[in-house]
């Protein structure tokens, strides 16, 4: 539910930064919160989270998610979580 507001009609949530893995690795290491993340074969990554994990792993993703978009685009309204 807490990126309800954000998803388009097939799910998608946008627009979003990108993520810099670094930091995701330090956050979860300071918040005392395991998961793993594994490589995709297009170069991307998935991370599993389970429990008290996963909603760590909400909040940083709050902070990627929800970049304004750029004036002109098909929507310069800002999406909220």
């Amino acid at each position: 539910m807490l990126f309800a507001d954000r998803m388009d009609e097939r799910g998608s949530v946008f627009p979003v930064a990108k993520p810099d893995v670094a930091d995701l690795d330090r956050f979860m290491w300071n918040v005392d919160s395991p998961f793993e993340r594994s490589p995709t074969t297009d170069g991307r990554f998935e991370i599993f989270a389970k429990g008290r994990s996963a909603i760590a792993l909400l909040v940083w993703l709050d902070g990627i998610v929800g970049v304004e978009r750029a004036p002109g685009s098909a929507s310069a309204e800002r999406m909220r979580v």
